[in-house]
């Protein structure tokens, strides 16, 4: 029986091995696999079928190996279950299917306040049973992981959302626990804006890029933060809250009224209110699609030659930079991402984009950074929870790797 037990555990461990090898270092043939990771040819044989057998690799063609032989390579390619993505904040829900085509399904999130486990629950349900009727699923057995991202801080570790400061339904909600007991899955459940990060990482093609900000510029406003390829969370996982930054003292002003003044779309609201009588129903900072508008409308204006417009704009520009400028000064990134509602402003790129480069340029002692607008979007953390689930699910099935 210990015979047996060994080498059942060293298949598993082999498994882990081989497939991570695969992973890292992309289509190979199983000699050299069993060169680099010094396990037998037939170990490895075995474990090669397996892995096929499951659906975690396929074979990319025959080639000829450094010796001259013509051998097949393979390469990781998950065909089987799938994997769910949740962003609370813009209350989408998102289906990736493992198989060849990727295929991804977002549909909008439907919870009630009171019970936001459940809601996630019959959502999740709900968009599975679909793509059962649809032919694309076989069951919910299939299911391997849910990534659900929130405003707030977020304690990672346990599930809890600590502190939602501006969707106080959310405070000191933690659906990890119910979820788990429903869908008996690992269910994670972290911060938007560092899911975000965390999408625009994985999707960075430069390898040698490690570290990365994403600011997620909207109604509310953070930054994720990946550093040496690892998403930055701090203490008490606040790092990012940078709504929360001051750029002057003043002792007198309540810490109440302080978010969001100078680096989210609030101010446009005001200053558009102010001098153009761009009206925004924004009360209390509980934003709306109808503020969003009236952002999109000050930028028409400026689009139409509205010289105030354009004003209003180029001051907000400039603070952001100085914002920025500091953040740059401190953490060193290789690339800032804008992320959020500012990818569907019309006019971004030669109204923000642009003038910020140039105000960076102008205030900065050191190079200024590279800044890119998001290729995802507002469905970056919804990407980058699924994202997140994939790769839990794939740490999970195969936890053995070489440094």
């Amino acid at each position: 029986m210990s015979h047996v037990g060994n080498s059942q555990s060293q298949h598993k461990i082999n498994r882990s091995l081989i497939f991570n090898y695969l992973l890292r270092h992309g289509p190979s043939y199983k000699t050299q696999v069993a060169e680099a990771l010094s396990i037998s040819l037939p170990a490895i044989s075995r474990v090669f079928d397996s892995l096929y057998a499951a659906g975690f690799i396929e074979e990319d063609g025959i080639r000829r190996s450094p010796n001259g032989r013509s051998v097949p390579y393979y390469r990781v390619a998950i065909k089987n279950g799938f994997i769910i993505g949740a962003d609370l904040l813009k209350k989408k829900l998102a289906v990736r299917l493992l198989g060849a085509d990727h295929y991804v399904r977002i549909q909008e999130l439907m919870y009630n306040p009171s019970d936001i486990a459940d809601g996630l629950q019959q959502s999740i349900l709900s968009a599975v049973d679909t793509l059962i009727a649809e032919g694309r699923l076989k069951s919910l057995d299939d299911l391997k992981a849910v990534c659900i991202g929130s405003p707030g801080i977020v304690d990672s570790e346990t599930g809890e959302i600590r502190n939602a400061v501006f969707h106080r339904e959310l405070n000191h909600v933690n659906v990890k626990p119910a979820l788990e007991a429903v869908l008996r899955k690992p269910i994670l459940v972290d911060n938007v804006v560092k899911l975000s990060a965390f999408a625009e990482y994985r999707n960075i093609e430069e390898t040698k890029k490690k570290n990365i900000l994403c600011i997620d510029l909207g109604f509310e406003i953070g930054v994720g933060i990946i550093i040496d390829g690892h998403v930055f969370r701090g203490m008490d996982c606040t790092a990012g809250e940078i709504g929360f930054t001051r750029t002057g003292y003043d002792e007198d002003e309540p810490i109440s009224t302080l978010y969001a003044k100078t680096h989210s779309f609030v101010w446009l609201c005001e200053k558009a209110d102010q001098q153009l009588n761009i009206k925004s129903p924004y009360n209390d900072y509980s934003f709306k699609d109808e503020s969003l508008k009236a952002v999109i409308t000050l930028f028409e204006y400026a689009m139409n030659g509205n010289e105030v417009a354009r004003s209003i704009i180029l001051e907000y520009v400039k603070r952001l930079a100085v914002f920025i400028n500091n953040l740059y000064v401190v953490l060193d990134p290789d690339t800032i991402f804008l992320s959020g509602d500012i990818c569907v402003v019309p006019g971004t790129q030669e109204y923000i984009i642009d003038p910020l480069r140039d105000a960076l340029s102008r205030i900065s002692y050191f190079k200024p950074p590279e800044i890119r607008v998001s290729e995802y979007g507002t469905n970056s953390a919804l990407i980058g929870a699924c994202d997140n689930a994939f790769d839990t699910y794939i740490k999970t099935e195969f936890p053995y790797f070489l440094c």
